[in-house]
């Protein structure tokens, strides 16, 4: 209920990327997203090498809620105008 809330407020800029009210564009928020994944991938990816299991799982774990979200931002991106 609550993302129906908060979609149901979206809107696209001149430009025809979405955006939510008071928040910058969507597509910028992917890009930044897709950001933040590399890096958690690579950290991920250290902590596997260095057989730390514990922290390996906690960035594992870190990877996949931000893949949620990115998932989150492009179905936000590829909704219609209101």
């Amino acid at each position: 209920m609550g993302h129906a809330r908060l979609l149901g407020g979206a809107q696209t800029d001149r430009h025809g990327a979405r955006r939510l009210p008071g928040m910058k564009p969507v597509l910028e928020d992917i890009d930044a997203m897709q950001v933040r994944i590399a890096k958690a991938e690579a950290d991920r990816d250290t902590w596997r090498q260095s057989g730390m299991q514990e922290k390996y799982l906690e960035a594992y774990s870190t990877v996949e809620a931000l893949e949620l979200q990115l998932d989150l931002l492009r179905r936000i991106a590829r909704l219609p105008a209101p």
